[in-house]
């Protein structure tokens, strides 16, 4: 009976021990839930980035793809405009030997006319001569500004006709019109015409590069072609295919648009050297 208090006391601490260590463990197990909880939630945040990066990754893969794709094409479209390039300069330095050729000729009938003391005799046939070889080349050439050159040769054979004018003035007419001969070979052009196409007079825009391409295209734009040497005669082409070239190869020689790369169909054949 002496120690009863004691162990009342002893037996009340315990239980108060027991109950304070259940509610820690209670804190302790709602802690840990929370915990789990938050990093359950911290894992389905990096599923998910992972998932967008995937999808972000295979995207731009395609993308790389797509690219990868046009540059070969844009590749392939640049060998064939090397080979087209190479043919071109091939005829264009053959014309250029031919150019050279007459404006040799015309530097030595230049030279010729300081001493045309004894010589006007000779002059005056071969400027005939001369007309003639040049009548004959607008006709066997490529029929761009037709009335405008013959009209020229009709001046220049009315000239030989006529005393007002001596035989060196009459020799720098002559040597006028091969020089705009020439230069219509290195020139672009474009100008408005006519053509008949399948027994029908059309409207049309020309362009011309030097005397590489002769090409039309209607006002409407639903027709163009080219000028075949080989065939004399006009021949048609795809719209689809030659339609925006020509309409832009025209601005350009207009003006009206900067310069660029066009593609033109030939009018001449290329010649290998």
């Amino acid at each position: 009976m002496f120690f009863a208090p004691q162990f009342m006391l002893l037996g009340a601490f315990c239980r108060y021990l027991n109950f304070w260590v259940s509610g820690l463990s209670l804190f302790a197990i709602c802690l840990l839930t929370i915990e789990g909880v938050n990093a359950a939630q911290q894992v389905e945040k990096i599923i998910e980035s992972g998932k967008s990066s995937i999808s972000k990754a295979q995207s731009v893969q395609k993308q790389i793809e797509v690219m990868d794709d046009q540059r070969e094409l844009a590749f392939i479209k640049y060998r064939q405009l090397l080979e087209e390039i190479k043919g071109l300069h091939t005829y264009v330095n053959l014309l250029q030997n031919q150019v050279n050729d007459q404006e040799s000729e015309i530097v030595t009938l230049k030279g010729a006319v300081s001493d045309a003391t004894g010589i006007e005799r000779r002059i005056v046939p071969l400027l005939k001569e001369m007309i003639d070889g040049l009548d004959q080349f607008i006709t066997l050439d490529i029929p761009f500004l037709i009335e405008e050159r013959r009209a020229r040769i009709v001046r220049l054979r009315s000239m030989m006709r006529s005393g007002e004018m001596n035989t060196a003035g009459k020799l720098q007419r002559v040597l006028e019109a091969y020089l705009q001969e020439i230069e219509y070979g290195r020139t672009i052009e474009s100008y408005a015409g006519e053509i008949t196409v399948d027994n029908k007079t059309v409207s049309v825009q020309f362009i011309r590069f030097g005397r590489l391409s002769l090409a039309y295209r209607t006002l409407d734009g639903l027709s163009v072609g080219v000028w075949s040497v080989p065939n004399q005669q006009w021949e048609k082409l795809d719209p689809l295919e030659y339609g925006a070239d020509i309409h832009n190869a025209i601005q350009v020689a207009k003006k009206q648009t900067a310069p660029g790369l066009l593609r033109m169909p030939i009018t001449r054949e290329v010649t290998e050297q």
